[in-house]
């Protein structure tokens, strides 16, 4: 999901409406496949015990967060 905020930090700072989109399809993305599979899909860690930032499913609701209320909801990946 860090992949996420970049894409969605550079489209808002360049005025890129596509890379936006590209965030918020990777999102729906991660999503979906997590509806299907019934779990997410980590990096690292089990699928039931990854409450990460970065790596986890913290980081995934904060992500989601972010696509719902991006002027609310700071950005940490650039210390805002």
């Amino acid at each position: 999901m860090g992949n996420v905020e970049l894409l969605a930090e550079a489209g808002r700072a360049f005025g890129r409406h596509d890379l936006e989109a590209q965030a918020s399809a990777r999102v729906r993305g991660v999503v979906e496949a997590a509806t299907t599979a019934g779990v997410y899909g980590w990096n690292g860690g089990s699928d039931d015990e990854n409450l990460g930032l970065f790596r986890g499913l913290a980081g995934v609701g904060y992500s989601l967060l972010r696509r719902v209320a991006p002027d609310t909801v700071p950005n940490v990946l650039i210390w805002e």
